[in-house]
């Protein structure tokens, strides 16, 4: 629906852009196998508010070739189209068909076999309905419906756990996942109240008047002549901040709302202009966010993803987030968005005090010092806080089980490879920046589908045996290169290095992919193309009497640059990047502290985030007492929900 980002000559005028959208590619390898295929499904990213399947970054025929495997990309709608609710939308017949089952795919079924679908996650029931698709005509493209892969990055993992753990995603519409940078509490669902508010917030600003009270023709009147661009205008002005907030309240309000959502009472809630699942009781149930706070379910009670799980990062997921806060001042003004107890403590253990930031006057080499530590000290936190902190908590939680048959094998990896120069210039329009950004939030995407060369030869990288790939339909047909002729030498995309890790990463995708689906299968882990075996994280135990600690985790170590803005040594362009399994507390990423706070190391910044409350609030809860203490309170959960004394907790459409 919103086109593409940075695509080839007049691609961007060229797609229609229409709410037509719920379209899906597949790729098919061209040599032919009696074999059923593995399924690999793509699910983009872009914070459930940007993102679509017509970027070339995402083009599957690379990953078709190298892989053997069927390669599907799904599209799902975002931003207000996917993840706008209300207590009318709730109400509303309109959602009354979700495509749960195959035979939906075929009829629509009598009022009588309806199912609700709540309010506001359309674009988690779009995935649904592509998965359904995908089990229902897969085999047509010679793919096995029975070995379905889904992987996605950001959004995309993120999302692809809220199907994990749904009780309405049909069991078995895929058997394996790779999570790229992203788990539920990544970015929790947004609760009733705060979706109403940002409805209650449209209806003041876009319908007419003498609709003020009848919420029937409100609706009509925002699905018939109100357009998307139109909500997203409306939507801008608001305040966004990271760490990420299901409400952003402008300073007045800031000011003005009250220390606990129960005491809002009849005060008009903050809106937000930022996307992402919400928590309607029925795709995003009752007890959701206690359950994404603990280790995936035995197998026999899991739905999906049975055969085996993946999850990983990139060493520096927050580089590329509040890249704009690049002076001391614009730190001390990011910190004013968020509670004082918060920031309070954020400066404590990331090393800077409000105060003085305010008042700092600086020039020349020491202004860039203290400008460069501003930058990096706001993007440690904001990547603490959305990425590292929940996706090594998930991980130390799946490392503390005991190794037994119940549980899915869930394995964890860190892509920790700064790229070259010349792949930046491949990549990005602004390489200068990104080169600051080190092993970035997105980086894994270009090397797991082997895209990413010279945009004036063929656009994607060279790999494996293929002499040309990427040509541009409306420019080229692939005629004007002789047969054997070797292409023109690239002045930009990966180096020599670079490609082979793409190729390494594409594999090792692969063998997840063709892990054995049987109740038995992959028990004796997976096969890295190096010859080694990819052993789960619960495989390995440290002395850590701490089941949360991160020293229990072993992972798959992809590069082993330490975590920006520590320096790392100039690499030749073919001098291979390293690839190895270690402990991670082993590994440089985990051994140096990137900020100069009382509390730095990463078991602590991770216990900040995910085990302690801010500072001088109490986790009290209004829960019974046999299950108080099923849902911990820690900082992540006060800062998104904006609960500062009471657990998070399940609010129906009719109370919002």
């Amino acid at each position: 629906m919103e086109g593409m980002y940075k695509g080839r000559k007049n691609a961007k005028t060229a797609i229609p852009r229409s709410e037509n959208c719920l379209y899906l590619n597949v790729w098919a390898p061209e040599t032919v196998d009696d074999a059923k295929r593995p399924v690999l499904v793509w699910i983009y990213g872009g914070a459930f508010s940007v993102g679509n399947c017509s970027r070339p970054l995402h083009d599957g025929a690379r990953l078709a070739h190298e892989s053997g495997c069927i390669v599907v990309s799904l599209t799902y709608r975002v931003g207000a189209m996917g993840f706008l609710g209300s207590r009318t939308l709730a109400n509303s017949a309109a959602g009354e068909w979700p495509l749960v089952t195959l035979e939906a795919l075929r009829s629509k079924p009598s009022a009588s076999d309806s199912i609700g679908v709540g309010a506001g996650n359309w674009g988690l029931w779009d995935l649904v309905s592509g998965l359904l698709w995908v089990q229902n005509s897969i085999s047509v493209f010679g793919g096995d419906a029975n070995n379905v892969t889904v992987f996605g990055e950001s959004a995309g993992s993120i999302a692809i756990h809220y199907l994990l753990l749904s009780p309405c995603v049909p069991e078995g519409v895929f058997h394996k996942a790779i999570l790229e940078s992203g788990v539920v509490a990544t970015l929790v669902p947004r609760t009733t109240q705060a979706v109403q508010a940002t409805w209650d917030f449209l209806v003041r600003s876009l319908c007419p008047h003498h609709l003020q009270d009848d919420e029937a023709a409100q609706l009509e009147y925002l699905r018939t002549r109100v357009s998307a661009d139109d909500i997203a205008t409306c939507l801008r002005p608001l305040v966004g901040k990271r760490p990420r907030s299901e409400y952003t309240p402008t300073l007045s309000e800031l000011q003005r709302l009250p220390q606990a959502r129960e005491d809002l009472q009849t005060e008009a809630f903050g809106v937000t202009d930022q996307w992402g699942p919400v928590w309607d009781g029925v795709f995003v149930d009752a007890d959701f966010v206690e359950r994404a706070f603990t280790p995936l379910p035995p197998r026999s009670k899991l739905r999906n993803g049975r055969s085996g799980i993946a999850v990983g990062m990139c060493a520096d997921e927050g580089t590329m987030f509040n890249f704009l806060i690049a002076t001391a001042q614009s730190l001390a003004a990011h910190q004013d968005l968020f509670h004082p107890a918060l920031s309070s403590d954020l400066g404590r253990v990331y090393g800077f005090d409000t105060r003085e930031l305010k008042t700092i006057k600086a020039s020349g080499s020491e202004k860039a010092r203290r400008d460069q530590q501003a930058f990096y000290t706001c993007a440690t936190y904001t990547g603490d806080t959305q990425f590292t902190a929940p996706i090594l908590d998930y991980m130390a939680m799946h490392s503390g089980l005991s190794a037994q048959a119940e549980h899915v094998d869930v394995y964890g990896y860190l892509l920790a490879y700064r790229p070259s120069s010349r792949m930046l210039e491949a990549l990005t329009v602004v390489p200068e920046m990104t080169e600051e950004w080190a092993a970035f939030h997105t980086l894994d995407i270009p090397f797991v589908f082997g895209l990413v060369g010279s945009p004036d030869v063929d656009g994607h990288a060279f790999v494996s045996e293929m002499s040309e790939y990427g040509v541009d339909p409306d420019e080229d047909d692939g005629s004007k290169m002789a047969p054997g002729t070797a292409p023109p030498t690239a002045s930009k995309g990966m180096t020599k290095a670079e490609r082979e890790l793409s190729l390494y990463m594409m594999r090792t995708w692969t063998t997840l992919a063709r892990l054995p689906t049987t109740e038995d299968g992959g028990r004796e882990g997976v096969k890295l193309p190096d010859g080694s075996t990819w052993l789960p994280l619960r495989s390995y135990r440290a002395d850590s009497e701490d089941p949360a600690s991160i020293d229990n985790i072993h992972l798959l170590a992809i590069g082993d640059a330490p975590q920006a803005p520590v320096k790392v040594r100039a690499r030749p362009a073919d001098e291979p990047i390293r690839v190895y399994q270690t402990a991670l507390s082993q590994h440089p990423f985990a051994q140096q502290r990137p900020v100069a706070g009382e509390a730095s190391s990463l078991q602590e910044r991770v216990d900040f985030w995910m085990h302690k409350p801010i500072t001088g609030t109490a986790a009290k809860s209004d829960a019974s007492e046999g299950d108080k203490d099923q849902l911990r309170m820690c900082r992540y959960l006060q800062n998104y929900y904006g609960f500062l004394s009471t657990p998070p907790r399940f609010i129906s459409w009719s109370a919002a």
